[in-house]
């Protein structure tokens, strides 16, 4: 793009010079006689005023040009620079980046679940992670867990986590990248041999950023009734 607004700029000052000395030179001949008639030569003065008229829309419209070039060229280093300060902080801090909190190894004679899981979801890892575990229906905190650094896809661990038929566990995480709710719904399918889960992951403006229903949920228990 520089290199054709300089050609356009070279252009712009030889060609009305040309044109100006054309018109100089012409001026000072006799008309030329045609049929033993004089004909006046042609104003040349008229087409180099055309030309230089020419030339200026040319120029004005080469500066526009050069202006939308360039302030494309800054948008686009603005956008690298933020996309790059935006990866240093997901790294740093964990960036878009959330987790939740599972149970497994349902154990229906023992109405137990033996492990839970913490799933992390985003290319970045977290830190300072802390979580606290509330049972709605009891009105109660029951857990509390925390870890300096989640950087594998998912932490397990045992545990002897007893579950009544029915309950809905609200799940409060705090992390370095901010903090979110997880509202966990567990219900007993004996013919499943697990206690059925509905989640989901609210951050702290509202949104759902993630959503789960295990297979048949809707079917045996209708719609999860999700909680204020």
């Amino acid at each position: 793009m520089a290199t054709i607004i300089a050609i356009l700029k070279v252009f712009i000052t030889v060609v009305p010079t040309i044109a100006l000395i054309i018109a100089i030179r012409q001026q000072n001949k006799p008309p030329r006689r045609t049929d033993g008639k004089f004909k006046p030569r042609i104003k040349w003065q008229y087409i180099a005023a055309i030309a230089v008229g020419v030339i200026g829309v040319i120029e004005v419209g080469a500066e526009a040009i050069k202006g939308v070039y360039d302030s494309a060229e800054a948008a686009r280093k603005q956008s690298g620079l933020e996309s790059s300060l935006n990866s240093i902080k997901g790294i740093e801090t964990g960036g878009d980046t959330i987790c939740y909190w599972m149970l497994y190894q349902f154990d229906l004679k023992q109405n137990a679940a033996h492990s839970f899981a913490l799933i992390r979801l985003g290319k970045n890892p977290l830190y300072d992670v802390r979580i606290r575990v509330y049972n709605m229906d009891a009105n109660a905190e029951v857990f509390q867990i925390q870890r300096p650094e989640l950087d594998d896809p998912a932490d397990f661990a045992l545990m002897n986590w007893h579950l009544p038929a029915s309950v809905y566990y609200r799940i409060y995480v705090f992390a370095r990248n901010g903090s979110w709710d997880q509202d966990l719904i567990l219900k007993r399918s004996s013919s499943d041999d697990c206690w059925l889960a509905a989640t989901q992951v609210k951050t702290s403006d509202g949104h759902v950023a993630f959503k789960h229903l295990d297979n048949d949920f809707i079917k045996k228990f209708g719609q999860p009734a999700w909680r204020e």
